[in-house]
């Protein structure tokens, strides 16, 4: 089994949201879906992929910004595997409009901590790890990803 990933730049700063797909299943994961929800979607058509789950780092909005156009008035997802760590969930259940998109259950949150792993399909994990950064709403993780 083999894995591809995709960097799309997104927002006018160009932050980096990735693309993490299982060759073999076709799944993938949206890591850090900052903005341009549109072009993140394009670049998942191109790669032949169906996600299942949206990972985030931090709570800046070049890395979560995206959320925003998963709600009803736009892409209207149902129920979409959201992982976050504890702090960065506790502000996306208390603050609007992301709160909404929690009460809706169009983001299903799943709490991680650092050492966590998430299948992303067989032979295919993300573990999260904390990093130092600015920490205003969430505290900040980065990811290995290990597969065959």
């Amino acid at each position: 089994m083999s894995i591809q990933c995709t960097i799309v730049p997104v927002t006018p700063y160009q932050q980096n949201c990735s693309i993490i797909k299982c060759e073999a299943t076709g799944k993938a994961a949206i890591v850090d879906p900052g903005g341009d929800v549109e072009r993140i979607l394009a670049a998942v058509e191109q790669m032949d992929a169906q996600v299942e789950k949206i990972i985030l780092t931090h709570a800046h909005m070049g890395h979560y910004g995206g959320l925003l156009e998963l709600g009803r008035e736009a892409y209207a997802v149902k129920e979409l595997p959201t992982f976050v760590t504890p702090r960065f969930a506790a502000f996306l259940r208390a603050n609007g409009p992301w709160k909404l998109l929690v009460e809706e259950q169009r983001l299903m949150l799943r709490e991680l901590d650092p050492g966590i792993v998430i299948e992303l399909a067989p032979d295919l994990r993300v573990r999260c790890f904390r990093v130092p950064h600015r920490d205003e709403f969430s505290d900040t993780v980065a990811f290995v990803i290990r597969g065959p």
